[in-house]
């Protein structure tokens, strides 16, 4: 069995699962952990183009608490994706770069 965890970065939701898979068993996988929380990093991103400092903040608290858990879990492999607000977002590359840390353990 492998443990592998999925991200999804939202426009207002960070969400994420932990599952254990058996890739030798036709991937049957068994969900651990099923957990969201809500960043809003899409407040205010069509006024001003860019991801305000305190929606960071709330995703870079969130990320640090699903690293708990992915350490928790002993989790092998992460995919983490990101959605509109993060393409659309001027200090969008800068902000992946910065997640990707916390997510990567840099």
């Amino acid at each position: 069995m492998r443990t592998i965890a999925a991200i999804d970065i939202g426009t207002n939701t960070i969400l994420m699962t932990i599952a254990k898979i058996n890739p030798n068993y036709n991937m049957e996988f068994e969900i651990i952990e099923d957990v969201h929380s809500i960043a809003r990093l899409g407040e205010g991103l069509g006024r001003s183009g860019f991801i305000s400092l305190d929606s960071i903040e709330r995703a870079e608290i969130i990320l640090r608490d699903y690293k708990l858990l992915l350490y928790k879990h002993h989790v092998e492999k992460v995919v983490a994706v990101a959605t509109s607000a993060m393409r659309e977002a001027r200090n969008g590359l800068e902000i992946t770069k910065a997640f990707s840390k916390i997510i990567n353990g840099e």
